[in-house]
């Protein structure tokens, strides 16, 4: 049979749609709510990449910072170029289930606070990210502290985070860290955020001091080990640690 006999055309890869499916997009079905919901998010970007806000009812939006709409039911973000974003406002949007978050390279905030979302959090080593805001969502399972050596403020406060892991002993900018009535019940992992930040408070390059709160009730309480490692942020650094 000749080697012209069929059509290549017809097989892969050229028989399925690549911009389905990853890098192409910034989350998918980027959040879900079950529940009627007036929403304004809004990204922020650099350059001129393709946008679409596509939401339940079919309806869409090419800005970054689309027209408020009142929906029911899986909304998406689709997004030409991941590397572009720089902030994805989520704040206070009356939003409900998962989110998933991406290693969004360039991005300086990122602010998911008080919504109704809920699994787990998949966090990424954002190179220049500034400002994290989880807080007042029940999220649960495990918080991963990445490298984020330009962070300033970490709001995990009022949710259901159950473990810790990662280091913070590199976020040097960080002023605030937050992870007030979550529940980390592991006194080792309570003790060893704190010997972390230790090191983090004695860092040459940190020129502020950070505002700590790991209070709650279900929250462990430090060890005679911890308890030393936060008299040492306050009175040798000036540093405020609150763990009621």
């Amino acid at each position: 049979m000749s080697d012209f006999a069929s059509n290549p055309w017809i097989s892969n890869p050229f028989d399925t749609e690549v911009w389905r499916s990853n890098p192409w997009k910034v989350g998918g079905t980027f959040y879900f709510t079950n529940t009627e919901a007036s929403l304004t998010p809004y990204i922020n970007v650099t350059g001129t990449p393709d946008i679409l806000w596509t939401w339940s009812d079919g309806t869409t939006d090419t800005k970054a910072n689309p027209d408020n709409v009142t929906t029911i039911g899986d909304n998406s973000l689709y997004i030409s170029d991941l590397d572009a974003v720089t902030e994805l406002f989520f704040q206070s949007q009356n939003i409900t289930g998962e989110i998933k978050t991406l290693s969004w390279k360039k991005a300086l905030d990122i602010r998911f606070g008080w919504n109704d979302l809920s699994g787990a959090i998949t966090t990424f080593p954002w190179e220049y990210i500034e400002y994290l805001h989880f807080g007042g969502n029940p999220f649960s399972g495990n918080f991963h502290f990445q490298p984020w050596e330009k962070l300033k403020v970490l709001y995990l406060y009022y949710s259901n985070i159950e473990s810790i892991t990662g280091s913070l002993q590199t976020q040097v900018n960080m002023t605030t860290c937050n992870l007030l009535n979550n529940n980390i019940s592991s006194q080792t992992q309570i003790d060893q955020m704190l010997s972390d930040l230790l090191v983090n408070a004695a860092d040459a390059g940190r020129t502020a001091v950070c505002e700590v709160n790991i209070s709650g009730a279900n929250m462990a309480a430090p060890s005679a080990a911890g308890l030393a490692d936060i008299d040492d942020l306050v009175n040798i650094h000036g540093w405020t640690v609150t763990h009621e």
